[in-house]
C-alpha cells in the first residue's frame, strides 16, 4: 500500500527514513528500524526513495540552521554581559570573541558585496 504522504513510498520507506537521518551508519538504521539492511541498501537504489530521503535530510539541515540563526542574538547577548564579569580573563576572552567574531562577519558581508557588484556586471555584459 502507497502512502498519501509520498505516494512513490510505501509506509515502510517513510517509517524508516528518520532512522536513516539519526543514525550514524545504514547498519544502525537498519537495526534500529527493525529493517534489514539489505533491504535499505535496496531501497538507496530507488531514486525515489533517494530523493525523499535528500528531501527530508535537507529540510532537517534547514531547522538546524533556524535554530542556529535563533540562538545568535541570545549567545551574542551572553558575551555582551561576560564583559562585565569580575574577573579579568573572561572579560579578555568575552571581548576577544566579540572582536574576532565582528570582524570574520565585516569581511564576509564585505565579499558578499564584492560578489554581487560583480555578478551585477556579469549580468551587464551577458545582455548587451
Amino acid at each position: 500500500m502507497k502512502s498519501k504522504e509520498n505516494p512513490n513510498l510505501s509506509p515502510r520507506q517513510l517509517q524508516t527514513i528518520p532512522y536513516l537521518l539519526s543514525s550514524p551508519s545504514y547498519e544502525e538504521a537498519a537495526r534500529r528500524s527493525g529493517i534489514s539492511s539489505k533491504q535499505i541498501h535496496s531501497w538507496l537504489k530507488q531514486p525515489q526513495f533517494v530523493d525523499e530521503l535528500k528531501r527530508l535530510r535537507n529540510n532537517a539541515f534547514c531547522n538546524a540552521l533556524l535554530l542556529l540563526k535563533l540562538s545568535t542574538q541570545k549567545a551574542v547577548e551572553t558575551l555582551i554581559t561576560l564583559l562585565d564579569n569580575e574577573d579579568p580573563r573572561i572579560q579578555l576572552l568575552a571581548s576577544e570573541k566579540i572582536l574576532s567574531n565582528s570582524f570574520k562577519g565585516s569581511e564576509l558581508y564585505e565579499i558578499d558585496e564584492r560578489i554581487a557588484a560583480l555578478e551585477k556586471i556579469s549580468n551587464k555584459m551577458h545582455v548587451e
